[in-house]
């Protein structure tokens, strides 16, 4: 492993398990425009997958907590919170 991810890993007081998918989630797609040597993909999949994560544990919270709500209103809640202005 790479000596700054070590100092990173002391710094933060955590371990990366995997640095792989770590450079991944840290590669924006611009990045690779200007380095195309760059060894990690960018980390567009992985926010896709968020983003779905995201808007699952929504769903499910305002379906826990809104017990009087139609599924249209609560998906209307959920849009409101799950959107790029907010996010």
């Amino acid at each position: 492993m790479n000596l700054d991810l070590k100092v990173l890993e002391a710094k933060l007081n955590l371990q990366i398990k995997n640095p792989s998918l770590f450079y991944e989630a840290l590669t924006h797609k611009s990045y690779l425009y200007l380095y195309p040597q760059h060894p990690y993909k960018d980390n567009e999949r992985l926010e896709f997958l968020g983003d779905s994560v995201i808007q699952t544990v929504t769903s499910s919270f305002i379906y826990k907590n809104f017990h009087h709500f139609e599924e249209g209103e609560m998906s209307l809640i959920r849009a409101n919170l799950v959107n790029r202005e907010r996010l």
